[in-house]
């Protein structure tokens, strides 16, 4: 079903939600609220970073309100620092993949799954851009994959 931006609120419970539009015109925050409000009511998150490390991921949902939370709910997949080969310190909610293999990024995503252990994850990824630069159609695929098997 398509729907307008507008029209929706939150990510509805069971369901997937692939944004789309053109740069600026709010999808990334409608991601850090979705995770917020996950995050708020005690709901794992695994967030794939594709275009950013993931310290700046925590650094815009403490500007949008982010606060103390179990260290367990918020958790990385950090595509971005190992694509653009900067090194990181390691992070105990940080699993390291790379754009240029989806493989890698699934993986890392069933990593965190089974630490996480629990069924109902809000899985968001910050863009598709740089996956779909390396791998095409492909990204279709994986991600159809990725969300039949694990979410």
């Amino acid at each position: 079903m398509l729907v307008s931006f507008t029209q929706i609120q939150e990510v509805p419970l069971g369901k997937t939600v692939l944004l789309v539009g053109s740069p600026g015109v709010g999808m990334s925050i409608f991601c850090q609220h979705a995770v917020l409000q996950n995050l708020a009511r005690d709901k794992p998150v695994i967030y794939v970073t594709t275009e950013n490390d993931p310290s700046e991921v925590e650094t815009d949902l403490k500007t949008r309100g982010l606060g103390e939370i179990d260290p367990s709910l918020l958790n990385f997949v950090d595509a971005y620092n190992e694509t653009v080969g900067l090194s990181t310190p390691n992070r105990l909610d940080t699993v390291r993949a790379d754009c240029e293999d989806l493989s890698s990024i699934g993986i890392a995503i069933s990593k965190l799954q089974e630490q996480i252990g629990k069924k109902s994850v809000l899985l968001v990824f910050d863009s598709l851009t740089s996956p779909y630069l390396f791998s095409g159609t492909e990204i279709l695929r994986f991600m159809r994959r990725t969300l039949e098997v694990r979410f």
